[in-house]
């Protein structure tokens, strides 16, 4: 995959316009979950707060900053700290989410 990183980041804002709320029930009580997706999610979710990387400290847009391809795969990469699987753990979510 060219950049995964930059996939996740559109898969993610996919997925900011919609809410998901789901009806657990367990002993005769139900429970609800609301899932959402605010824009400031996808720094922890994508795993870059584990990252040194000096474009994302202490910016509120890390999210418009990827899609704006300011910051990169490689630029993560050089960071040392293998987080692939949270970027392909993203664009999968969707699917994830609207089927059984």
């Amino acid at each position: 995959m060219s950049d995964l990183l930059r996939q996740s980041a559109l898969a993610y804002k996919e997925l900011m316009p919609y809410r998901y709320i789901f009806t657990l029930g367990l002993r005769n009580k139900s429970y609800t979950v609301r899932l959402g997706f605010p824009e400031n999610a996808f720094y922890h979710l994508s795993g870059l707060h584990k990252m040194g990387i000096a474009a994302l400290k202490r910016d509120k847009a890390p999210l418009q900053k990827i899609l704006e391809g300011k910051v990169t795969q490689e630029m993560v990469r050089k960071a040392g700290v293998d987080i692939e699987d949270r970027w392909i753990g993203i664009c999968r979510l969707k699917n994830m989410l609207e089927n059984n």
